[in-house]
C-alpha cells in the first residue's frame, strides 16, 4: 500500500501492529478450533467404545426379570418330569371338589376338602357288634360304612376308641338304610325316626372328633365323615325331604363344635324339639355329652 503524502510515518506504525494483533487472534483461534475439534473427536470415540462395552455385557448378562424366568421354567420342568414319572400311580376316576352341593355355603373356604375315601386296605376283620344293626335292610351293602370304620380306626387318636368308631359307623349305616327303605316306599317326608337318627349321627360325630388330639388327624377324621355321607351317598340325602334342615344343622354343628362343647348340644336339643311339635311327640329326647 502506498502511503498517501499527508499520512505521517506514526500513523503507518499504528497500522501496522494492529495488523500483526489481528494475525495473531486468527492464528489463536485457529489453533482453538483445532484442538476444540480433536477433544470433540476423542471423546466422541470414547463414549462409542462405551456403548458397544455396555451392549456387549448386556448380551451376555441376563437382567434379574430373566433369571427369575428361567428358574420359573426349571421348576415347572422339574414339576413336569415328576408327574409323568408318577402318572401310574394317581386316581382314574375324576374327581370335583365342588361335587358336593351341601358344601356350597358361605363357610366352604373355611374347611379342608378331598376326594372320596379310598378303598379300605385288606386288614384284619374288627369286631363289629352293634345293636344298631336291628331292623336294618341286610340287602344294603356295607362297604362305605366298613371303609369310614377302617379309615377313623387308622388315625392315630381313634386307634383307643373302637366301640365309639363302630357305634358311629353303624348308626350312619343305620341311618342310610333308614333313608333308603323310606325312597323305595315312596313315604315323603322321611319320617321323623330318621330325623332322630340323623341327630344321634352328629352326635356321635362330634364325640368322636373330641378324641381327636392331633388336628391332623381332627382335619382327616372331618373330611372322611363328610365326604361319606354327602360323597357315597349323596343321590339318597339329595332325594330325601330332610336335607334342607339336616344339611343346615350339619354345618351348624361344624361352626359351633369349635366355638363352645354347650352349643353344639343346645343347636341338636333346639332341633330335637322342633321335630316333638311336629309330631306332637312328649317325649324328650335324651341328647348328652
Amino acid at each position: 500500500m502506498t502511503p498517501k503524502p499527508h499520512e505521517s510515518w506514526a500513523d503507518r506504525s499504528q497500522d501496522s501492529k494492529k495488523s500483526v494483533r489481528a494475525a495473531k487472534r486468527a492464528e489463536q483461534n485457529r489453533r482453538a478450533q483445532r484442538l476444540y475439534r480433536q477433544k470433540k473427536e476423542a471423546r466422541v470415540r470414547e463414549l462409542e467404545t462405551m456403548v458397544a462395552e455396555m451392549k456387549s455385557a448386556a448380551v451376555n448378562t441376563p437382567t434379574l426379570r430373566e433369571l427369575e424366568l428361567l428358574e420359573r421354567i426349571k421348576q415347572l420342568e422339574d414339576e413336569n418330569t415328576t408327574l409323568r414319572a408318577n402318572q401310574n400311580t394317581y386316581p382314574t376316576n375324576a374327581y370335583h371338589t365342588y361335587a358336593y352341593p351341601y358344601y356350597q355355603d358361605p363357610y366352604w373356604d373355611y374347611y379342608p376338602h378331598i376326594g372320596p375315601a379310598r378303598a379300605a386296605p385288606v386288614n384284619p376283620s374288627i369286631p363289629f357288634t352293634n345293636y344298631y344293626y336291628y331292623n336294618c335292610d341286610i340287602t344294603q351293602p356295607l362297604a362305605s360304612a366298613n371303609t369310614l370304620e377302617t379309615t377313623l380306626l387308622g388315625l392315630k387318636s381313634l386307634k383307643s376308641h373302637v366301640a365309639l368308631v363302630t357305634e358311629f359307623c353303624g348308626t350312619l349305616t343305620h341311618f342310610f338304610n333308614q333313608l333308603s327303605t323310606g325312597r323305595k316306599g315312596g313315604s315323603t317326608p322321611v319320617d321323623n325316626a330318621v330325623k332322630v337318627l340323623w341327630i344321634k349321627v352328629l352326635t356321635k360325630r362330634f364325640r368322636i372328633l373330641s378324641k381327636c388330639d392331633d388336628r391332623l388327624d381332627h382335619q382327616m377324621a372331618v373330611r372322611a365323615i363328610s365326604d361319606d355321607i354327602f360323597g357315597n351317598h349323596r343321590d339318597c340325602m339329595g332325594q330325601a325331604k330332610i336335607v334342607e334342615s339336616a344339611a343346615a344343622l350339619y354345618e351348624t354343628s361344624r361352626i359351633s363344635e369349635s366355638i363352645n362343647y354347650n352349643v353344639f348340644f343346645a343347636s341338636l336339643k333346639s332341633y330335637s324339639i322342633f321335630i316333638n311339635e311336629i309330631t306332637c311327640d312328649n317325649r324328650v329326647w335324651q341328647l348328652t355329652p
